[in-house]
Order: C-alpha cells, then sequence, then structure tokens
C-alpha cells in the first residue's frame, strides 16, 4: 500500500470519527429545540380537574418547564383577553393574581374569595417571541355552594344497656370550626382522657376506644365512644363538649340481667298479694253481711213469737 493511500484512509478515518457524531448530534439538538432555537416548554402533570367552595382562595396549577425567554399568561376560555402576563395581571378584577416560586417552573393562578360565576375553563399557555401561542394547558375549575349548618350539638346512643353488652355513644357537632374546636367526652364530670382510659378500663381488661370523624364540606365533626363489654360502672352520666358554652349529656343505665329478673318477681309477688288481700276483704265483708242477715232475722222471729205469747 502506498503512502498516500494510506494518508487518505487515515483522513477518512478521522472524519468518520468526529463530523459524523457531530452531525448525528447537531440533528438531535435541533430537532428537540422550538423555532427560536429553546427547547419546547413541557408542562407537568398537574390536576386539569379543581373544586372549591365559595369563599375559598381557588389555585389553579401550572407546572411548566423549560420556560426560557418566553412568557407565561392565563386566559378563560370564554373570555378574550388575557387575565395575566406573567406576573402582571391584566385582569381589572382584584382577586386574580400569580404566585411563582424562585424555580421559576410554578405559575399558579390564584383567585381570592372564589364566587360561582368564576367557575369554567382556564389554560396557561406559553408563546414565542412572536407572540404565536405554541404550548397551553387546560384546567377546569369548579365551584361549590356549601349549605351552611347552624352550630349544634348531640348525643346519639341506647339510655339502657344490658350487662355485658357494647356500649356505643355517638357524639356529633355540626357548623363548628374544625380547625379550633374539639369534642371531648366526659364522665359524671371527669374528662375521658388517655389516663382515665388506662385506669378504668385497660387495666383491668376492658376495651374502650374513641375515635374522630370529620367531614370538611358539611363541617361536621364526631366522636365516638365504645366500650366492648359494658359494666355496672359504666352507668352515668356522660357528656360532650366543644366549647364551655356548646355541651350535651345523656344518663345511661347498664341494667343487670339477673335483678331485674328478681325485681319483675317481686312485683309480680306483690300484685299477687295486692290480689289475695282484696279476695280476701271481699269475702269477709260478705261473711259480716251474712251474719247480719241472720242475726236479723233471728230477732224478727224472737220479736214475733213474743207478741204472739202476749
Amino acid at each position: 500500500m502506498t503512502r498516500r493511500k494510506r494518508d487518505r484512509i487515515r483522513r477518512w478515518t478521522h472524519v468518520f470519527n468526529t463530523v459524523v457524531p457531530g452531525i448525528f448530534f447537531y440533528a438531535a439538538i435541533t430537532s428537540a429545540l422550538s423555532d427560536n432555537g429553546f427547547p419546547d416548554p413541557i408542562f407537568d402533570n398537574d390536576p386539569s380537574n379543581v373544586t372549591f367552595n365559595i369563599g375559598e382562595t381557588a389555585t389553579l396549577p401550572c407546572h411548566v418547564m423549560n420556560l426560557q425567554a418566553r412568557y407565561l399568561y392565563w386566559m378563560r376560555m370564554s373570555e378574550p383577553n388575557p387575565i395575566t402576563v406573567g406576573t402582571y395581571v391584566y385582569s381589572p378584577d382584584t382577586r386574580f393574581s400569580v404566585t411563582k416560586d424562585h424555580t421559576s417552573t410554578h405559575w399558579d393562578l390564584r383567585i381570592r374569595n372564589v364566587k360561582l360565576e368564576d367557575a369554567g375553563v382556564y389554560f396557561c399557555a406559553v408563546s414565542s417571541g412572536e407572540g404565536r401561542e405554541k404550548h397551553r394547558r387546560l384546567i377546569k375549575l369548579n365551584v361549590k355552594e356549601v349549605t351552611t349548618v347552624p352550630p349544634g350539638i348531640s348525643i346519639n346512643g341506647s339510655e339502657f344497656v344490658n350487662k355485658g353488652d357494647p356500649l356505643v355513644l355517638e357524639c356529633q357537632a355540626s357548623g363548628f370550626n374544625q380547625v379550633s374546636n374539639y369534642l371531648e367526652w366526659y364522665k359524671d364530670g371527669k374528662i375521658i382522657d388517655n389516663s382515665y382510659i388506662w385506669k378504668h378500663h385497660r387495666l383491668r381488661g376492658r376495651a374502650m376506644n374513641i375515635t374522630d370523624h370529620h367531614n370538611i364540606e358539611t363541617k361536621t365533626i364526631r366522636r365516638v365512644l365504645f366500650i366492648a363489654r359494658s359494666t355496672m360502672e359504666d352507668s352515668g352520666t356522660y357528656m360532650c363538649r366543644i366549647s364551655p358554652l356548646d355541651i350535651a349529656k345523656k344518663t345511661v343505665h347498664v341494667l343487670d340481667e339477673g335483678s331485674s329478673s328478681i325485681d319483675k318477681r317481686g312485683d309480680q309477688d306483690a300484685k299477687l298479694t295486692q290480689e289475695t288481700y282484696n279476695n280476701g276483704n271481699s269475702l269477709a265483708g260478705h261473711r259480716v253481711g251474712h251474719i247480719i242477715t241472720t242475726l236479723a232475722t233471728t230477732a224478727a222471729i224472737v220479736c214475733f213469737g213474743l207478741l204472739h205469747v202476749t
């Protein structure tokens, strides 16, 4: 092989090892870039359907990466003008604002004191430098009207429980602020806390549990008191309170089936005794009346005989 031929092979090998990979790399980068030379924006998989109650602050999320020099704006599908462009609010409604984090990837639209008429389809969009809309993400806002419930508290449960049966009392409070209010159980003036449960139930091998249930929409709090096997000691007055002025009470009687049967038999015996007494009085009265009648008859005969002799 001549020297010239070896040099030619060496040059082509260099071209293949350096230039060709560069061409493929450039093609890959070019395909990933948008028209203005930046990577296409990528929207995160945020919820596309959000629901808020009237009066709350609604937050419509928009998480976008690769924003670069482009700008992001918010619009409502039913309106021709943008609500915000960047962080600037174009809408005359002062309830609108945009929250942006330090990484410039979260551009959430916030609506204070949201109303029913705010419900609808919104979208955050990214435009190119020429003002052409390139990418957008739709999100639907639902606004619910919450039925206000007047504050109230009550206790549900049986007033009479047989010994050994479960004792279940449910305290329900509606219309209160669940953040600042908390339900408490009391028995005969003593608060039922962990120490009470341990002292009066756990140490004696008895199961007692308290569970809480919350409903944010109806602002309802329920606290259920559960005793697996009731005893005579569980009789008493139970009180549930959410504030010093908002309380509910219920008196519970635990019945001993044995003594209950004895009391019933005692009542039956007393009834029989009363009936016997009444019957006896009736019989005695009948006998006295019979004796009086007999004496009167005898006296009449004697008098008649004396008159006849005379």
